[in-house]
């Protein structure tokens, strides 16, 4: 164990994996060996070798928290879906403040389009954040709401929980190369003081309401406004205006284009 340990330290997952099978070799119930390969694997793409040996930790500890999480990752990373969301349950149920598990509930059940669970599990992880109980939570102020292929990248939503500062964000929606990882289209929700107070003077909003909107922003500089809402505008409005935006195909109300 311990040479797999100091080879894995050393980035040589192949050589790391060797040592970690010849421990298994002595004893197959090996954990910690178990666990190591399985981890290994992953990162090497064999998703069939990593589910292996995830799943033989959890046999003999099926309730084990960093286990199952990793196993539910897998899984959805390969469009298990419903396998994930048994696997990120298991560690809420084991930890009901566990906040990462429960934004991975919403994302796989917005993936498979379960909206009742998807919803229960935003409650989850608002009532995680009011609580004050898990410091970094607290410090990020934001948890991944959705991140899924998509033909033109892969998609990560931001969901913010509360508006801060003058020009404040909601839900954030990036697009990402794949190839680079660099942000292609970013289109996010925000409410700015100026614009709600603005609003609020000409009487199209109450003293307690707020105005959004929704705008794109390219990498080159380039702006452009889609939408204005009254009010906080549904996720599913918002995420069809995104994805026909990054398609290039939602209807602009104005832009500010760098000439080059």
């Amino acid at each position: 164990m311990e040479l797999g340990q100091t080879l894995e330290s050393t980035g040589d997952l192949v050589a790391s994996s060797e040592a970690y099978k010849n421990a298994l070799a002595i004893d197959q119930s090996n954990l910690d060996a178990n666990f190591h390969l399985a981890t290994i694997y992953g990162e090497l793409g064999d998703a069939s070798g990593a589910e292996k040996h995830y799943l033989a930790v959890l046999e003999q500890i099926p309730d084990e928290g960093n286990t199952n999480y990793n196993l539910g990752q897998l899984y959805q990373n390969t469009g298990k879906h419903a396998l994930a969301i048994r696997r990120f349950e298991k560690v809420v149920e084991q930890d009901p403040t566990e906040w990462r598990a429960i934004a991975k509930l919403v994302q796989e059940n917005e993936a498979i389009g379960n909206i009742d669970a998807r919803d229960a599990a935003i409650e989850k992880i608002y009532a995680v954040w009011r609580s004050n109980v898990r410091e970094e939570l607290s410090e990020r102020g934001l948890y991944i709401r959705e991140q899924r292929q998509l033909d033109n990248g892969k998609l990560f939503v931001l969901e913010y929980f509360e508006l801060k500062g003058e020009r404040a964000k909601k839900v954030v929606f990036k697009l990402q190369d794949e190839q680079s990882g660099d942000i292609r289209f970013e289109v996010s929700l925000g409410s700015y003081d100026a614009t709600t107070e603005l609003a609020r003077a000409r009487g199209s909003v109450g003293p307690d309401e707020r105005v959004f909107h929704l705008d794109g922003y390219a990498p080159n500089g380039n702006h452009y406004t889609y939408a204005f809402f009254n009010s906080m505008p549904k996720y599913e409005v918002i995420k069809e205006m995104a994805l026909k935006a990054f398609a290039g195909e939602q209807h602009v109300l104005s832009s500010t284009v760098i000439r080059e």
